[in-house]
């Protein structure tokens, strides 16, 4: 029921939730900003501040928020509950600028900050604080530093992250390998985690003290360490329903884990309806959801409750209920993380007993702290030779891309009508009904997958992905042959790992057939440069390179990266052409004789054509190369093109009138950067484009813009909806 609730909320809020706050925004300005202190954090950058019931003094008015994050890179020494002044550069955090791209603004509206500031100086203004949150946050930082002693650097980062909700300090290589092979859930404060620190504490005292003492000093003393590890949603949840299993053990009630999850999935909601829209709150009662409405059915059906059947059923359990979520924030999952996971769950309690003694008697004694310690030591050597063995093995990654929502309810549907199948079948069944039926439930896993990864595409696409200012441009066949020219800026760095990758991932991409570069900018390669050097997940079958006689330092760098990666390198010149089926893919520029006066003029010029849908991808192309592309436009019998990417990032040096009264383009694409030093696109250059009566989309106000055709009729999406310019 909370999951139809949830899902009714989110459709009906979606369009709020995405939009900034319209009663105040701004961008880089300098503001003063007054808070109260609620949390700090320190990172290998800066140290981070978080302000509650907030307030922004910019333009000579006050703005009133929920909350503000503050960058500082002195170390700040006020505490818990002050309240403090900071004179800053205010920033919005960003929305998604091409599909799968991570969505800055709404994490952070799910955690009730609204902007981030960069501090420069401040002050406290009232000396009123906390005596507990502070003595809580002395604990750990005490028990930081004791780590700090007794752990080498590796393990002292996973022991911050698993005890004390640290993750500044986990070591990146970890990280991804934890990431890749499905179990990066131990680094943080789960529900695990929470429910075994609880138990115990409840179990301990049980043992000297009457029951309701017990009672109350374990959900007492579970509530300070989620105050200690920072409230986390999956650690409230965990708090909540332990607190209602401690309470309904109290007053001689039956506990029932899904009420009890429902409960606080409620609770939860009430306090921030942005939540539903949080990848760790949606994961973290999936999970739950998961256990308490499929386990049961599932021992039921394999007519066994052996401890491996046991533990498989709940790792089945989870990742049926939480695959679609899975799929819609991280694109993929790991092939054996059912395994991995089975193995890893029951050395989980030795790892935090370990974790939690080292840490405390280590305060007193490095030594002592060393020997507590060493089996949560062996523990996590232990996970890291499973990882790194896992990550040898074939296909370890199952790429699903970002389901839509009608793929999401009918993964839904299909798994209950199975569950009550199920559900419905004899209890007591012979052995070879057993493995039929293990059979039947990775069938079932199988089928599911396929439902969330299904992918109709009888269509021609192309994106011009927004990259700032530099290029990037998509394109996929009918017949699901890729295409990526160009792909680089000059103004965002590691363009490859948060701007191409998550898009191509998102859409269940793992290999381009065509890597195309028009010419060797940085604003052209600086992405294409980082998908050929990194292990990224994306294959490049063949790159094509302009066939050219100037080779300079950078088109030679790519040459040489492509042939240590063992990737086939092709030339394309004037009167080349790629046929895909009904596409077809024809280079107008340059020929290989031609001397251009700069390196924008060798820019490769590409004329495509999908049945009665023309477009023209111009590079960086200067007006010297304009006209020799005007006679091959005419050698191709060319009356018009339907879309034009505009040359140079709208540069007033290009597109002549001559050139764009030869193009006649409905519509006029634009790729730049917002605010950008160059003046891109150039009034004079939109003049001209009017003058044609073209329809432009310029990147900084679209964000991707992704064209659709069947050869006849074209339809135009953009990422940011006009309101959200």
């Amino acid at each position: 029921m909370v999951f139809v609730i949830a899902l009714l909320g989110y459709i009906q809020i979606k369009k709020v939730m995405q939009e900034p706050p319209p009663e105040f925004m701004i961008q880089s300005a300098e503001v003063v900003v007054r808070g109260e202190v609620y949390k700090l954090t320190e990172t290998k950058y800066s140290y981070e501040i978080y302000l509650k019931n907030t307030s922004i003094f910019f333009n000579n008015q006050l703005h009133p928020c929920q909350g503000i994050l503050v960058y500082l890179k002195t170390y700040p020494n006020f505490k818990i509950g002050n309240k403090i002044q900071v004179i800053g550069t205010i920033e919005e955090f960003s929305i998604p600028r091409n599909e799968g791209e991570f969505n800055q603004y709404l994490y952070y509206k799910s955690k009730n900050i609204n902007y981030n500031v960069e501090g420069k100086s401040y002050k406290i203004i009232n000396t009123n604080h906390s005596l507990i949150l502070n003595f809580l946050e002395t604990i750990k930082n005490t028990i930081k530093h004791s780590y700090s002693e007794i752990c080498d650097e590796k393990d002292f980062g996973i022991f911050s992250a698993i005890i004390l909700g640290e993750s500044s300090e986990l070591d990146s290589e970890i990280n991804s390998l934890y990431k890749e092979n499905g179990i990066s859930h131990i680094l943080s404060i789960s529900g695990l985690h929470i429910s075994l620190i609880g138990m115990s504490i409840y179990k301990l005292l049980r043992k000297k003290f009457y029951f309701c003492f017990s009672c109350i000093v374990s959900v007492v003393l579970l509530l300070a360490y989620v105050a200690l590890t920072g409230f986390s949603v999956s650690a409230l949840r965990a708090f909540i329903m332990f607190s209602i299993s401690i309470l309904a053990t109290y007053i001689g009630r039956t506990y029932d884990m899904t009420s009890a999850t429902s409960l606080a999935a409620i609770l939860l909601l009430l306090e921030n309806p942005y939540l539903v829209y949080n990848a760790g709150f949606l994961l973290s009662f999936g999970a739950v959801f998961g256990i308490s409405m499929i386990y049961h059915i599932l021992i039921s059906y394999l007519g066994q409750k052996s401890p491996i059947v046991s533990a498989a059923s709940i790792s089945i359990s989870v990742n049926l209920m939480t695959l679609p979520i899975l799929a819609y924030y991280f694109f993929e999952t790991s092939t054996y993380s059912l395994i991995l996971n089975l193995l890893i769950i029951p050395p989980m309690s030795m790892l935090m007993l370990s974790g939690i003694l080292g840490g405390v008697v280590g305060v007193w004694s490095t030594f002592l702290g060393k020997i507590a310690i060493g089996a949560g030591h062996y523990v996590l050597s232990f996970y890291e030779g499973l990882c790194r063995l896992f990550s040898e093995l074939p296909n370890g990654t199952i790429l699903i891309g970002r389901p839509k929502l009608w793929q999401i309810v009918c993964y839904y549907v299909i798994l209950f009508i199975f569950l009550f199948y199920m559900k419905k079948k004899e209890k007591t069944i012979l052995v070879y009904k057993k493995v039929f039926r293990i059979c039947t439930i990775f069938l079932l896993n199988i089928i599911l997958i396929n439902v969330l990864s299904l992918g109709v595409n009888d269509r021609f696409r192309v994106t011009f992905l927004d990259v700032s200012q530099g290029d990037g441009i998509y394109m996929e066949s009918p017949g699901r042959t890729t295409y990526f020219i160009d792909g680089g800026s000059s103004d965002v760095s590691k363009l490859g790992k948060y701007r191409i990758i998550p898009f191509l991932k998102s859409n269940g991409i793992n290999r381009i057939d065509y890597a195309i570069l028009t010419h060797a900018d940085t604003d052209h390669l600086s992405g294409l440069k980082e998908l050929l050097e990194e292990e990224s997940g994306i294959e490049i079958k063949t790159l094509i390179l302009p066939k050219i006689e100037s080779k300079d330092e950078a088109y030679l760098n790519l040459e040489n990266i492509a042939r240590s990666r063992e990737i086939p390198i092709a030339y394309l010149k004037a009167g080349d052409s790629i046929i895909d089926g009904d596409l077809e893919i024809v280079c107008i520029h340059p020929s290989d004789s031609y001397n251009g006066s700069s390196k924008n003029d060798y820019s490769t010029v590409l004329s495509i054509s999908y049945g009665g849908f023309d477009m023209l991808l111009t590079g960086d192309l200067e007006m010297g190369g304009e006209n020799l592309v005007i006679k091959e436009i005419q050698a191709l019998n060319k009356r018009k093109y339907e879309v034009l990417k505009v040359a140079h990032h709208g540069s007033k040096y290009s597109s002549s009138e001559e050139f764009l009264s030869k193009v006649q383009p409905d519509i006029s694409i634009i790729s730049c950067g917002i605010g950008n030093s160059y003046g891109h696109p150039h009034k004079e250059l939109i003049d001209r484009l009017e003058d044609v009566e073209s329809e432009v989309f310029i990147t900084p106000e679209c964000g991707g813009i992704t064209i659709r055709t069947d050869g006849r009729k074209m339809e135009l999406e953009r990422t940011i909806s006009p309101t959200l310019k």
